[in-house]
């Protein structure tokens, strides 16, 4: 009797950039199905929101001094691009694209993902791995995700 092949996504990811990566079994290797990137959580936390903080005087003396900001933007940018990306897991959950999921970013990111996606692409994440592969090329995976999945 044949076994149905089992279609891994691995997905690479960080803060700012996503690849998602296709494998259909053993022998089969990986094959590259979406690139993600974002402009804006790419941006340091200078470059996004407002040009300067607020100033205010203070109470007791005439000084005067910037507040601090009340929300880190880099860190909100991050976390809509997890968000977006979570999204798009969760629709291809629903259509049937892959039966088990690897997540591998940096802890951050990958704490922030985990939180994003829904329960029905948690069930099917298979294995995480803490590391930052985004740029790693296709053809050098295979030793860096060899513990988890055969290719």
């Amino acid at each position: 009797m044949r076994m149905k092949k089992i279609k891994t996504w691995v997905v690479l990811a960080d803060g700012a950039r996503a690849r998602i990566l296709a494998n259909e079994g053993p022998g089969t290797g990986l094959t590259e199905i979406e690139e993600w990137s974002s402009a804006e959580a790419r941006k340091p936390t200078r470059d996004l929101g407002t040009e300067r903080p607020g100033r205010v005087h203070e109470s007791a003396t005439f000084g005067r001094h910037a507040m601090t900001p009340k929300a880190d933007w880099h860190d909100a940018a991050e976390a809509e691009f997890a968000r977006n990306l979570a999204q798009y897991l969760k629709s291809n959950v629903d259509t049937g694209a892959f039966d088990q999921i690897v997540l591998v970013a940096p802890p951050r990111a990958l704490g922030v993902l985990r939180q994003e996606i829904d329960a029905a692409t948690a069930n099917r994440v298979k294995s995480e791995i803490n590391k930052d592969l985004t740029r790693i090329p296709l053809a050098d995976l295979g030793s860096h995700l060899d513990e988890v999945i055969r290719l």
